[in-house]
């Protein structure tokens, strides 16, 4: 036998069917765009209230595409029955559904994150509406002024002062009234 070729098998071991799966860490966090969450997502893997070690869970993040999120795509159970990912939030700012999962003899089973990703601080700023208009002494302008804030990636920054200040008017003072520019 020694002229013949080796030959390799390989194999997938699956866990029971009765196995369940949940979030054992890391749900609901709420990251800035282009940073990791603080917290690894992590899930427990377990069958008959026993932990199952070495068995492989399978991440994935939903919306895909570019400059979107990120997790790792496997990692495999310890001792503690335990699997964790990083998840990392893309360039936009948006909500996140991150899926683990494990495939069994019967089925898969999976359990869900959901992230955040939140807007980073606000670096530019422009105008929506409200610019070039004119109105009468005392009255109210048509439409109201209306700027936005975005990060570096162009999300919407929400929660941020905005003071209007006139430039040069022909008239004494402006004020603010309901988001409209009263000249006065």
């Amino acid at each position: 036998f020694s002229s013949l070729t080796p030959v390799n098998f390989t194999a997938t071991a699956l866990v029971p069917s009765t196995s369940q799966i949940s979030v054992s860490s890391g749900n609901t966090q709420s990251p800035t765009v282009g940073n990791n969450a603080a917290n690894q997502l992590c899930v427990l893997l377990t069958n008959n209230s026993s932990n199952v070690v070495g068995a492989t869970v399978s991440f994935s993040v939903t919306p895909t595409g570019t400059g979107l999120s990120s997790v790792g795509s496997s990692a495999t159970t310890g001792s503690n029955g335990i699997a964790c990912v990083t998840f990392t939030a893309g360039t936009k700012a948006q909500v996140n559904t991150v899926t683990a999962q494990v495939l069994t003899t019967g089925a898969t089973i999976s359990t869900t994150f959901t992230e955040t990703s939140v807007a980073g601080t606000a670096t530019s700023f422009t105008i929506v509406s409200g610019s070039g208009q004119s109105g009468g002494v005392n009255t109210l302008l048509s439409l109201p002024l209306v700027v936005m804030l975005a990060d570096t990636n162009g999300n919407p920054v929400s929660g941020q002062t905005v003071t209007f200040t006139p430039g040069t008017l022909d008239r004494k003072s402006t004020r603010l009234n309901s988001s409209h520019l009263v000249i006065s």
